[in-house]
């Protein structure tokens, strides 16, 4: 009987303690049962495991925001190595542009063919001019753009 009554108080403070166990609004009563019962324990872990959620949660944001850095730098490298092609192709038909002026002042026999090279280059010009403009070039495009600058420089350079 003795012990049911040391047991009846703590059940009776069981009872009065509140929920979540907050130190800041348990009170004195509250407090003591929230230690006995284990809730400021158990609100320890909960606070732990959110702390523990946040973490994660910066970490994983960090660790994204360092791949989206790194696909950056690809894709700027990438367009970069791309225009630095482009302003190569777009030198390479100036050059032709000029041969074919040559040609063109030697001998009007050619000057059907010189004038559909010229044409054929103004507008393989116009293609490159819009590549280099474009935010994102075609690496595609411009392998097309380099394989006609190749039939364009072996026709002028049999003229």
């Amino acid at each position: 009987m003795k012990a049911l009554l040391a047991i009846l108080p703590l059940l009776a403070l069981g009872a009065c303690s509140p929920g979540d166990c907050n130190p800041q609004t348990a009170g004195f009563i509250g407090g003591i049962a929230c230690s006995a019962n284990g809730g400021y324990a158990a609100r320890t872990n909960a606070l732990q495991s959110q702390d523990q959620y946040a973490q994660n949660q910066a970490n994983a944001a960090t660790n994204q925001a360092a791949i989206a850095a790194q696909n950056n730098s690809y894709e700027q490298n990438r367009v970069r190595l791309l225009r630095e092609r482009l302003a190569r192709l777009d030198e390479s038909l100036a050059a032709a542009q000029s041969r074919l002026n040559a040609a063109q002042s030697g001998s009007n026999a050619q000057a059907d063919q010189v004038a559909d090279l010229q044409r054929r280059i103004a507008k393989l010009q116009g293609a490159v001019a819009r590549q280099e403009a474009s935010p994102n070039p075609s690496a595609a495009e411009a392998e097309k753009l380099e394989t006609e600058k190749r039939r364009l420089l072996a026709l002028a350079a049999h003229m």
